[in-house]
């Protein structure tokens, strides 16, 4: 369970055991929106400032990018330390650098993998 907030906005991502990403709005308290990101426990996420991207990292081994304004599916889907030819990770936390498209994820077995968006498919470290 993890929440991101852009104070800004009054917008916050979190997301929770039942692998749910949901979208509130702190002024109102209320949902904005609610989707199934996950099969396992959503563990991290991370917002960008335009509150429409979102990065969030699970229990299953996955790492998924969000474009909340084109809807509910993701649009992208990475494996933590796929690269590695290892078994897939639970992902316990994340951050995004979002200038250069990256992803800095911490896995449960103690490593760290530093993704990019544009080649999905491999690991930079």
């Amino acid at each position: 369970t993890d929440l991101s907030a852009v104070w800004q906005s009054g917008q916050v991502a979190t997301t929770s055991g039942d692998g749910a990403l949901r979208c509130w709005d702190l002024s109102s308290g209320s949902l904005v929106s609610k989707s199934q990101a996950h099969r396992g426990a959503a563990n991290c996420v991370d917002m960008y400032v335009d509150t429409k991207h979102v990065v969030t990292g699970s229990a299953d081994g996955t790492i998924k990018v969000w474009d909340l304004s084109a809807g509910t599916t993701p649009v992208h889907t990475l494996w933590a330390c796929q690269a590695l030819h290892l078994q897939h990770q639970e992902v316990l936390s994340l951050v995004t650098d979002w200038s250069n498209g990256r992803i800095l994820c911490g896995c449960c077995d103690g490593t760290l993998q530093l993704l990019d968006l544009a080649r999905p498919d491999r690991a930079l470290a």
